[in-house]
């Protein structure tokens, strides 16, 4: 088995010992009843952490992603949003695949300066949370084709000069002079 969905289960916890699942690689829990990534995700001597590529934790009541976050070393895509988040783990950087990031709709009100280090990020949705302000060193996210920061009440532009490679941007506030200037845009 190499997809599992346990959406809309009521569950809190994981039902059995998903590390027998040598071959799982997509990990649905959404519209459950979690508050916390569950530990067997994020074991460091745990296959999970080292074999999921996608995990999928919508509508549920997540508060916080643990530091741990960092020993799921094969994830490509990490879905969360509909939660009630209210910070990213500084450690989120150290997810050196993670090409998607949907942590929409929750109340993260700052990203941490690591987040401009998610090595392969393509794609960050990131729209109706709480953000007033991003991060310095969004340049380094030199794969990033996608930015969804709609429904954000961002007051301060200090990036926009990253977006030269970047394809789609979201953002519903009135922009920066000279932001039309980029060639991709």
């Amino acid at each position: 088995m190499t997809h599992l969905d346990l959406r809309l289960k009521r569950l809190t916890t994981l039902p059995w010992d998903l590390s027998v699942l040598t071959n799982l690689r997509e990990l649905d829990l959404s519209m459950n009843l979690y508050t916390q990534l569950p530990e067997q995700c994020v074991w460091r001597d745990g296959h999970l952490a080292t074999s999921l590529t996608k995990l999928s934790i919508n509508q549920n009541r997540i508060q916080m992603l643990p530091e741990e976050i960092q020993e799921m070393t094969a994830l490509q895509t990490l879905c969360i949003y509909d939660n009630i988040m209210t910070s990213l783990p500084k450690s989120i950087h150290r997810l050196n695949n993670l090409t998607q990031l949907s942590i929409y709709n929750n109340f993260i009100t700052e990203l941490p300066e690591e987040f401009c280090r998610i090595p392969k990020l393509q794609f960050a949705f990131l729209s109706n949370n709480r953000l007033t302000s991003l991060p310095n060193g969004l340049e380094q996210l030199t794969c990033l084709r996608g930015f969804y920061l709609d429904g954000n009440p961002i007051t301060v532009f200090h990036f926009y000069f990253i977006f030269m490679s970047c394809e789609i941007i979201f953002i519903s506030q009135e922009l920066p002079g000279g932001f039309y200037k980029m060639p991709k845009m």
